[in-house]
């Protein structure tokens, strides 16, 4: 099954298996149409707000964590006087996180203008 040139095509595989347990008819949405809301407006967003409502984070708010844990450890230990040096590095650290996050979201934010 699924054998070309010689090689088994895994994909084809999977895909056949998946249609012949019913594959996309066991979905609840399946044969319904979608709603208006899904194809007006921005579609980039509400692709967003789907993924997000099945508990997907995107990247730039998986990362926005990071740095806000990375902030709270600084502050602790800034609190407990830690080494001047180290405080630094991770300052650059976060910093660099941040301008990285900032160049991957601003052309997405940039895009509805």
């Amino acid at each position: 099954m699924g054998k070309e040139h010689g090689h088994v095509n895994w994909m084809d595989q999977i895909f056949k298996e998946y249609e012949r347990d019913g594959g996309l008819k066991n979905n609840p949405g399946f044969g319904k149409p979608l709603p208006e809301s899904a194809l007006s407006g921005n579609i980039y967003d509400n692709f967003l707000t789907k993924a997000m409502d099945a508990g997907y984070l995107p990247l730039w708010i998986k990362w926005q964590k990071e740095i806000r844990e990375e902030l709270s450890g600084l502050v602790r230990l800034k609190k407990m006087n830690g080494p001047e040096s180290e405080i630094m590095k991770r300052i650059d650290e976060i910093m660099r996180k941040s301008v990285h996050i900032m160049r991957f979201v601003q052309p997405k934010c940039s895009a509805g203008k």
